[in-house]
């Protein structure tokens, strides 16, 4: 016996159970339909005269060919199967028309065929707000469940980062954004979790260094990375460090670089093993998922931040990124803003959590600004001493601060 459809099967388990919003809550239309489109259109403009759907009786008398299944109730799968069925003739018949057009000669034709193709989505699950127990869950948790920033005052009053967070470190170049997204790595790892790093600006080798001189510092080592990077570190220091690197770091940092291909948002949860922390050093140096780079114009970085706060949601972890200024930010001498990022006004919104930093005069304070903090206060400063040469971060309040610029101030005239 021949099976029905995936078409008519939905058709009959809307008949035989009434449901019709199940189908129509994850997507269903007549565009989905290439058999028994009639039969659907039959279904709905009954619907719309008689305020109810057809019996089984009426359908089969008036589509005596339609194969109705009294058995068949699964409105969602069957719905599911039908769109599914759908998407799979819109990628073929893309496939076959981007193919004609590459062996005409024209690859941008070919690949813009390919790129209009839309499909319908699986059903996103919705969660009753008022009913809602997730935020009672999280209360009666007894540990932590964010990532926590390094900087004190950060994290009062962000909270830390969770799940479905895209957060972004910015300042000018040279001031110290891939330090400190090194730092936030190592602290975490130091707590215990497992970071996902995709370094777009160096390659793992370097980027290795910068983690073993920051952890290094943390374990008592006084190792600078000039020292690892020029090769005149105490040779036998450094594997004392690394043995203790494997016994007292409870956590990990996979360091992916781009010397096996184009990074993208689509990168940020692979890897086999669910990462706690994902990091991307830097935004703008990313591609999208259709290839173009966030440098070709600001469509694709819009793109790329869009997928990045999306990816963050849709895998349940966050996703710590640096992003360059643009000129006028670079230029200017004054605390940048989110006006100032490069390439898309996307970024500042799509995050949730944007930090300024940038040097305050020559010396080793940085000052710190939180342009926007959508879960608390924004417009608040914080600051830390940084040693460059050690990775190294250390709070201090406004008062030290300026009285070691001041200092440095004094040290050039």
């Amino acid at each position: 016996m021949r099976v029905p459809s995936p078409e008519a099967l939905a058709i009959s388990s809307v008949i035989n159970t009434g449901d019709l919003e199940a189908a129509l809550s994850r997507g269903l239309s007549t565009a989905h339909f290439n058999g028994f489109r009639p039969e659907y259109e039959f279904l709905l403009n009954y619907l719309r005269q008689y305020h109810d759907l057809p019996s089984p009786e009426v359908l089969v008398s008036t589509f005596p060919d339609f194969p109705y299944r009294d058995n068949a109730t699964e409105v969602a799968f069957h719905t599911d199967q039908t769109i599914n069925r759908h998407n799979q003739r819109l990628v073929k018949q893309a496939m076959m028309a981007s193919a004609q057009a590459l062996q005409a000669g024209d690859p941008y034709t070919s690949l813009a065929v390919m790129r209009n193709v839309t499909l319908t989505t699986a059903a996103l699950p919705a969660v009753d707000a008022v009913r809602s127990f997730l935020v009672a869950d999280e209360l009666d948790r007894e540990t932590e469940t964010g990532v926590l920033f390094p900087w004190i005052t950060l994290h009062r009053l962000t909270g830390g980062m969770h799940p479905g967070d895209f957060v972004v470190y910015s300042a000018r170049s040279t001031v110290g954004k891939s330090w400190s997204l090194v730092y936030t790595a190592c602290e975490a790892a130091m707590a215990g979790m497992h970071v996902r790093y995709l370094s777009l600006e160096m390659p793992a080798r370097q980027l290795v260094e910068r983690i073993h001189t920051v952890l290094g510092n943390q374990l008592g080592y006084r190792i600078s990375h000039t020292g690892l990077h020029q090769k005149s570190v105490d040779k036998k220091l450094y594997k004392k460090l690394l043995a203790d690197l494997q016994d007292k770091v409870p956590g990990r940092i996979d360091v992916v670089d781009s010397t096996s291909g184009r990074i993208t948002p689509n990168n940020l949860g692979g890897g086999g093993v669910r990462p706690d922390l994902v990091i991307v050093d830097y935004l703008q140096l990313m591609g999208n998922s259709d290839g173009r780079r966030a440098v070709d114009d600001w469509r694709a970085m819009a793109s790329i931040s869009n997928q990045c706060k999306e990816q963050a949601i849709a895998l349940g972890l966050p996703v710590l990124a640096a992003a360059q200024l643009n000129r006028d930010g670079a230029r200017s001498r004054a605390m940048p803003t989110i006006a100032e990022l490069a390439q898309s006004d996307s970024i500042g919104q799509d995050a949730d959590v944007v930090i300024m930093q940038r040097r305050m005069g020559t010396g080793p304070v940085m000052r710190y600004h939180i342009a926007k903090n959508r879960h608390g206060l924004s417009e608040a400063d914080f600051f830390s001493r940084f040693e460059p040469d050690y990775g190294k971060f250390t709070e201090i309040n406004r008062t030290l601060a300026e009285e070691l610029a001041d200092e440095d101030e004094e040290w050039q005239g």
